[in-house]
């Protein structure tokens, strides 16, 4: 057995618990007409209304019921010889005003005695106040109407021999009522202490966490401020070299112009290269053909000159002998 099912069946019902229950279960008595799954469903909505789904089952809901009615209707009915331990149980018992309320019309009371009737009449008038304290804290307090006094509790049961209990039970319940009226009181001062130290303790988490909370947002307006610096120092940053993009892409046609204009004059050197290139070959034809007239002029000169030296050493001899026949004359 895992820890969530020993909790459901260590569970203790507290006042306000069973008060919804009791609440909740009159409130919800259509439900219950013994059709198939009927009752199973209603218990279920039940105990969703009342908050305890995972804590309790359904089965424990409709048991806590039942032993509830068993004991009112023991209450209600007693059996011969338990009419005062009844009586008694019916003043000092929590719940049987609330219970009477809801199931008095399911068990009547026996006809057996009128005083016994009478007696149950009289405490089938208590009621159950619930007073709210604070939001969610539920307290039952009683709202008995006693007798006016003993006299008057005795003239109702003077026609039979239960006069003496109708004493016994305004006497309890004037006990009761005093103890229960000192408890509550005790139990509503301590309520209002422990809902001031809640509401105390509340309002210190409350503020311990809007101090919290401020310091986060205070934190994060820090972060989103030096954010919002950095994108504006990213933004001028940005200005600025799109500005020298702008300033590139400027220089960067001036200098595809100048390419432009480079390749056109480019262009125009080839073809005067191109031109100057045809001229030289038709040079170079020309060049060739001098150069071989030169040599046929050359290799001619050279015979010339061969002959013109012959003719010149015949000349000087003539000369030589010219000379020397003048001189014999």
């Amino acid at each position: 057995m895992d820890d969530q099912t020993t909790k459901q069946y260590t569970y203790n019902f507290t006042i306000s618990d069973t008060t919804k229950l009791i609440e909740l279960r009159t409130e919800h008595d259509a439900l219950f007409d013994g059709k198939k799954n009927g009752a199973k469903v209603a218990w279920s909505l039940i105990l969703k209304e009342m908050g305890l789904e995972g804590v309790v089952t359904t089965e424990q809901l409709s048991k806590k019921w039942d032993n509830m009615k068993r004991k009112y209707k023991e209450l209600k009915c007693p059996g011969p010889g338990m009419e005062k331990e009844a009586a008694k149980g019916m003043v000092t018992w929590h719940w049987f005003s609330m219970l009477d309320k809801t199931l008095g019309d399911k068990f009547p009371l026996p006809s057996v005695a009128m005083t016994t009737e009478d007696s149950c009449a009289s405490l089938s008038t208590k009621r159950v106040c619930l007073v709210q304290l604070g939001t969610d804290v539920l307290k039952l307090l009683p709202n008995t109407p006693l007798p006016e006094n003993t006299e008057t509790a005795s003239e109702h049961s003077e026609s039979g021999p239960g006069m003496h209990l109708g004493v016994e039970i305004a006497s309890l319940r004037r006990e009761r009522l005093c103890m229960e009226r000192d408890q509550a009181e005790v139990e509503i001062a301590s309520l209002r202490r422990e809902r001031l130290g809640m509401e105390r303790d509340q309002a210190e988490v409350e503020i311990a966490s809007l101090r919290r909370e401020r310091l986060g947002m205070e934190r994060d307006q820090a972060e989103v401020e030096r954010e919002r610096l950095l994108l504006e120092r990213e933004r001028k940053l940005l200005e600025r070299e799109r500005a020298a993009m702008e300033r590139d892409r400027t220089q960067l046609r001036r200098d595809w112009a100048t390419v432009e204009r480079d390749r056109t004059a480019v262009q125009r050197d080839k073809v005067r290269l191109e031109k100057d290139l045809a001229s030289l070959e038709r040079d170079k034809v020309a060049v060739a053909r001098e150069r071989e007239q030169l040599s046929k002029d050359h290799e001619n000169n050279i015979a010339h000159s061969e002959a013109n030296a012959s003719t010149l050493e015949d000349r000087q001899k003539l000369r030589s002998l010219f000379k020397k026949l003048i001189e014999k004359f």
